[in-house]
């Protein structure tokens, strides 16, 4: 699947049994993944993906330690287990894993693009499926392409 934007163009992969839907979570996401014959916001499980503008001194393990800090202090159980470990290192990406007993679990994969930050957010209802939602987390960001068009052009022009 490739989508555009006007400085950029991003290819990924729509895994089986999960849908892309691009204008369905405007106010949250740049666009969403979420379990075909489910609507996304009664999905147990549902994947976020937003484009985030970045200064240039910012980091992708900065994002993160904000994300981190964010979550603990939106979850009182935040650092009271240990990490379940669903998801390993995605080349390319950083990956956090977020559990708050109880209340859902989150899986944060940032990569940096010039300009900006895309982060994908899987967030999984407790006791949800957040084992089959990581398989397909992970063949997304597997697929991930990012191309900037701005660039593409200026070199065509010149």
């Amino acid at each position: 699947m490739r989508l555009s934007g006007s400085t950029f163009s991003l290819e990924l992969v729509e895994p089986a049994g999960w849908r892309l839907a691009t204008r369905a979570a405007s106010q949250v996401a740049n666009f969403i993944f979420h379990p075909e014959g489910q609507d996304w916001r009664s999905a147990e499980s549902v994947i976020y993906v937003r484009i985030v503008p970045r200064e240039e001194d910012e980091t992708g393990q900065g994002f993160l330690e904000l994300s981190d800090k964010r979550f603990r202090e939106q979850c009182p159980f935040a650092g009271s287990e240990e990490r379940p470990g669903f998801i390993h290192e995605v080349p390319g990406f950083l990956v956090e894993e977020f559990p708050c007993p109880g209340v859902r679990d989150e899986v944060v994969a940032i990569k940096e693009v010039p300009g900006a930050f895309v982060v994908f957010t899987l967030s999984t209802d407790p006791g949800g499926l957040i084992e089959t939602s990581v398989l397909a987390l992970r063949k997304i960001l597997v697929s991930f392409r990012w191309q900037e068009t701005l660039a593409e052009e200026q070199g065509r022009e010149g």
